[in-house]
């Protein structure tokens, strides 16, 4: 079985960069962790670069958290979603 890397972005990479280094994932530039659309795009193009393809129907992200607005959302109404 081929072990995949994970690849950690977002404005946290910065923050927590010295907790996250390691073997078994990737940490993304900083212009990467900007929440932009062509963010992806440039990560996309950098793993299409070292050979690497993913399968658009299969491919998910896992978030750590909940969104801002997820968040607030949740205050305001007072529950909590899944």
């Amino acid at each position: 079985m081929k072990e995949e890397k994970a690849l950690f972005c977002g404005d946290a990479v910065k923050i927590h960069r010295k907790k996250l280094e390691g073997n078994n994932f990737y940490l993304s530039t900083n212009t990467s962790n900007l929440p932009r659309a062509s963010a992806l795009g440039e990560l996309a193009l950098l793993r299409l670069m070292e050979g690497m393809e993913d399968d658009i129907f299969t491919f998910s992200p896992i978030y750590i958290r909940k969104s801002q607005a997820e968040r607030e959302y949740e205050k305001k109404v007072g529950i909590k979603l899944e």
